[in-house]
């Protein structure tokens, strides 16, 4: 099916709006570097040639836009930021692709695949750089700000990953409830605060203010913890193309996803084979499917699903309390909906719609609420 038919109308014009500026920061690269850049953003081919290809799913940029117009700015002055949050989610792509050896990505090779690892560090450093520049050249405080909140989500991702990457070591049956639930919160909060990053630069670049606009960048924060828990569930049972690589990653990584943990601390016979799967040392794909369908009986889908549903709940009620033109709630709402939903909204049956019931984990997918920001560099999750 494509892309277009996928998401919401806002996140393709944020697309052709941000283009140009994408664009410009590029020109400021090594020529091989930018090309690599390009190539991953899906605007040509390995050799250079233009082509439109599959490129990031852009749903940070729009938030950064729509959160600059709730404030009552026109949408264009915030444009420096949205590329700028679009240059930083690609260039931790990168480094993502070379930690996890990820060989495909959005349909294509990796640069790290079919470039090398040297040459994907050097695009992500390419795009890390003119992201501060970008930001760092912007009139008034609201750029060096946004740089602040930017750099203080970088530091927190790199705690994730090292946290994340220290679990994938144990066997889940080795960690305590206190162990899982820290390491989920740290995972989903930094989700969570990644897109309430974005709609902090909107406020800041549209001229209002972070304390005023608390309820908007909440509402981001929840809606990014939902992104974050449907990413988990893409991997184990969404189709293939769809996503843009291959399936059972977190699996053959043994990362402790949301529909994991929700599925191990079940008390059924799916999780108690699933407990005995997850202790061999070597599985292969046709294990690994059968492990996600032990998980999906386990509760694990359905959990996970249930906690995407509340955190779209809660976004939508925080929305409803900040005053904003209803236009502008109305694409909010669009972008949130395709982020914990996946799928074209239905004004008459999802706008509505809550969370689900049925919850057979015991995790409820909450999180705490931070202010952009925030020192969250407190030990939890380590």
């Amino acid at each position: 099916m494509p892309e277009a038919l996928l998401v919401p109308d806002i996140v393709t014009r944020c697309k052709d709006l941000i283009r140009a500026g994408m664009e410009e920061a590029l020109e400021a690269l090594h020529p091989d570097v930018a090309q690599d850049c390009r190539y991953y953003l899906g605007w040509c081919d390995l050799d250079g040639t233009p082509h439109r290809q599959r490129g990031s799913r852009t749903v940070h940029a729009p938030v950064v836009l729509l959160s600059a117009q709730a404030v009552g700015a026109d949408p264009h002055t915030a444009i420096p930021g949205a590329v700028a949050i679009e240059l930083m989610l690609n260039a931790t792509l990168l480094m993502d692709d070379i930690i996890d050896e990820d060989a495909v990505r959005r349909g294509r090779p990796t640069v790290w695949a079919a470039r090398g690892a040297p040459e994907s560090l050097l695009a992500a450093v390419g795009l890390w750089a003119e992201v501060n520049n970008l930001l760092l050249g912007l009139p008034g405080d609201g750029g060096t700000t946004a740089f602040r909140l930017v750099n203080d989500q970088l530091t927190y991702l790199f705690r994730v990953v090292a946290a994340e990457r220290d679990l994938m070591r144990r066997h889940v049956t080795e960690l305590s409830a206190a162990e899982l639930d820290a390491h989920l919160e740290l995972c989903y909060e930094h989700d969570g605060a990644l897109l309430g990053c974005s709609a902090a630069i909107g406020v800041l670049l549209g001229g209002g203010s972070l304390t005023a606009a608390a309820p908007l960048v909440q509402a981001a924060e929840h809606a990014g913890a939902a992104w974050k828990i449907m990413n988990d569930v893409e991997d184990l049972w969404q189709n293939r193309d769809l996503v843009g690589k291959p399936g059972y990653k977190d699996l053959q990584q043994r990362r402790k996803t949301f529909p994991l943990l929700a599925a191990v601390r079940a008390t059924s016979p799916a999780a108690d084979r699933l407990h005995d799967l997850l202790g061999q040392d070597s599985l292969d794909a046709e294990t690994f499917a059968v492990m996600a369908q032990l998980i999906e009986q386990a509760g694990g889908l359905e959990s996970a699903e249930t906690a995407a549903h509340s955190h779209l709940a809660r976004a939508r009620a925080l929305l409803d309390e900040f005053p904003m033109p209803d236009p502008v709630k109305a694409e909010l709402n669009s972008v949130f909906h395709h982020i914990a939903i996946r799928r074209p909204q239905s004004p008459a049956v999802d706008a509505g719609s809550g969370p689900r019931t049925g919850c057979t984990g015991r995790m409820t997918g909450s999180l705490p609420s931070r202010r952009p920001g925030e020192d969250h560099r407190n030990g939890r999750g380590g």
